[in-house]
């Protein structure tokens, strides 16, 4: 009998292997499924691909030993995720994730007491697969959730986190849901260039619905501070000394880092964001309106925040 590690698969899936001769063994019983965690799992050919991502560095169960060389390196600050799937594995805050807690905790603890600053992302590619059933990240109602799991982390481990980062690589979780290059990739090409923009827009708006939680129920007690990290990309042109090339890259930069930049100073995308996707839409000929100006009211939660 072979052996494969999964995390918390469901029954059918388990039955599929073991038809296969393969026996599942459970890595974490109580954790819940990340959506990237089962393309990493689903793995059907062996003879062509013989390794998955059920177990990659474990940290979860080196935690002193990564601690410990943490400190023999030297190392002032650690920056880490804290996975939603490990605090709500069963979706609702109500039903939290105990043992989950528990290891944050430790983990937090060992930081702090070897003089080493814990820096926290609270989302990082990582929402729980029972997510899609209602669209995932392109549906407004998933961020209902995130808050209160927002909640329960600033309760929980607040008072020696003093830097949190609300989502990383906004382009990046964007994109998983029009390609199959990030998380989920659904390699989806019918809503590519709309499920994106929803997930971009929603993201933002939770971002700014998130750090108001902190800011007005936490900060003041916990003294901390919570900020985002956003990816992006350079652009060059391809001939320096040509003023289209020039201005192409200009644009392109405008567009990606630069679009995100403009929501969080203005609350608004800029005019030339919209004009962008507006004219794609005139010459493709779509006319499902793709993305949308935040209300004045979603306006002032962004800036406020």
């Amino acid at each position: 009998m072979r052996y494969r590690y999964f995390i918390d698969m469901p029954d059918h899936v388990f039955e599929h292997f073991k038809q296969k001769d393969v026996e599942p063994r459970l890595v974490d019983m109580y954790k819940g499924m990340a959506i990237y965690e089962v393309p990493s799992s689903a793995v059907e050919d062996e003879a062509q691909f013989n390794f998955n991502g059920d177990i990659a560095a474990d940290s979860y169960h080196k935690t002193d030993v990564d601690v410990q060389l943490l400190k023999e390196l030297g190392v002032k600050v650690y920056r880490f995720t804290i996975s939603p799937t490990r605090i709500i594995p069963e979706v609702h805050d109500h039903l939290p994730g105990h043992v989950g807690i528990k290891y944050y905790n430790n983990l937090i603890d060992k930081l702090v007491e070897n003089g080493i600053t814990p820096v926290v992302h609270m989302y990082h590619y990582d929402i729980g697969v029972d997510y899609n059933i209602i669209g995932g990240l392109t549906n407004n109602a998933t961020y209902e959730f995130h808050e209160n799991y927002a909640r329960i982390c600033f309760e929980n481990f607040g008072d020696r986190v003093k830097h949190w980062i609300g989502t990383s690589d906004i382009w990046l979780i964007a994109e998983g849901y029009s390609s199959e290059h990030f998380a989920p990739g659904f390699q989806e090409k019918s809503f590519s260039g709309y499920s994106d923009y929803q997930t971009l827009h929603q993201c933002l708006l939770c971002m700014a619905k998130v750090s108001k939680i902190y800011n007005t129920e936490f900060k003041e007690k916990q003294k901390g501070q919570l900020g985002c990290c956003v990816d992006t990309m350079w652009f060059y042109p391809q001939d320096p000394n040509n003023p289209e090339h020039q201005k192409c890259a200009e644009r392109a930069r405008k567009l990606t880092f630069g679009a995100l930049m403009d929501v969080f100073r203005t609350g608004q995308y800029s005019n030339e964001m919209l004009e962008s996707v507006k004219a794609t839409n005139e010459r493709e000929g779509i006319r499902v309106d793709r993305i949308k100006q935040f209300t004045a009211q979603e306006q002032e939660l962004i800036k406020g925040e």
